[in-house]
């Protein structure tokens, strides 16, 4: 993405990703996406003394094409 300043200095935006995360119902009662699709969120890098509660979590983008092809959409430039 280019500078805001008009100098044309940056780092050009060659994609973006739009992607589509099914909610805590999808995932855990009707389809149940967790248990279909067990890695589907995996852990992200946070130090083991973090607060349970607040550790961050990763989504597998394969996994989500494999659930619908459109909940995973690269847009390159």
């Amino acid at each position: 993405m280019l500078g805001l300043e008009g100098d044309g200095k940056g780092q050009p935006l060659e994609r973006v990703s739009l992607v589509s995360i099914p909610n805590g119902i999808l995932l855990t009662e009707n389809p149940n996406y967790l248990q279909t699709y067990p890695c589907l969120l995996f852990p992200g890098k946070d130090d083991k003394e973090k607060d349970p509660r607040k550790v961050r979590a990763r989504v597998s983008f394969e996994i989500l094409r494999q659930i619908a092809e459109w909940r995973y959409v690269d847009f390159q430039f």
